[in-house]
């Protein structure tokens, strides 16, 4: 059996925590929880689950010394910071044309501030010129809000 809700009814409903309950008829109209002949048919079927369809924006990303990579940063590494929403995630994508993606290892502290130290060899696996990055935030059921790309 499968049920189908509507993009229009699904962001009518408010977010957070939707309850549901599942009756069933049979051809002959029995419905679930009800009793025929004197037997009894089996209770609905009950359940809920977190609507989330928003995101918060990112907020201030900043590079340890600004936008262009200097001999220090490009020897000890650079670390990108900013903050996001407190049950988010954050994914850092660095990339360059002709170029393997980096993937970033993000740590996030109690307060929802991130930050993502971009060692010396993923650096050079990146090779000289502009290097552009992406940062986006998701959430515990997986929508993505991507940002936008800066160049360093």
């Amino acid at each position: 059996m499968t049920a189908t809700v509507s993009n229009s009814d699904m962001l009518s409903l408010t977010e957070g925590t939707i309850n549901y309950t599942i009756t069933t008829t049979d051809t002959s109209s029995n419905v679930t929880g009800g009793s025929v002949a004197g037997t009894t048919n089996t209770a609905d079927l009950t359940g809920s689950f977190v609507y989330d369809r928003t995101l918060s924006d990112i907020s201030a990303v900043t590079v340890d010394d600004g936008d262009n990579i200097n001999i220090s940063e490009a020897t000890n590494g650079i670390v990108l910071s900013g903050a996001k929403g407190a049950d988010e995630g954050v994914e850092i994508i660095l990339s360059k044309a002709g170029s393997t993606n980096v993937t970033a290892t993000v740590s996030v502290d109690s307060t929802s501030s991130w930050t993502a130290t971009i060692s010396k060899t993923e650096l050079d696996s990146l090779g000289n010129g502009d290097i552009s990055y992406s940062v986006k935030t998701f959430d515990t059921v997986g929508i993505f809000k991507p940002s936008a790309h800066w160049f360093i």
